[in-house]
């Protein structure tokens, strides 16, 4: 993993495959094992958003093949 740009509002970085599928994973647990009331105070963004995440790195991950 490396950082490529780094500026107040936003962070370019650039992941491996496997580094990718880890934080898919990390995310995939996050959005299924928090219950959902309690999951925008413990994660600072709504489940919604979380998902819409998850469903995006395993699009990015899945044209990596």
């Amino acid at each position: 993993m490396n950082a490529i740009k780094i500026s107040k509002d936003k962070i370019i970085l650039e992941l491996t495959k496997e580094e990718l599928g880890v934080l898919s994973n990390a995310l995939n647990e996050v959005c299924n094992g928090i219950e959902v009331w309690e999951f925008d105070t413990r994660m600072g963004i709504k489940i919604e958003g979380a998902q819409k995440m998850l469903d995006f790195l395993i699009s990015i991950y899945t044209q990596a093949d």
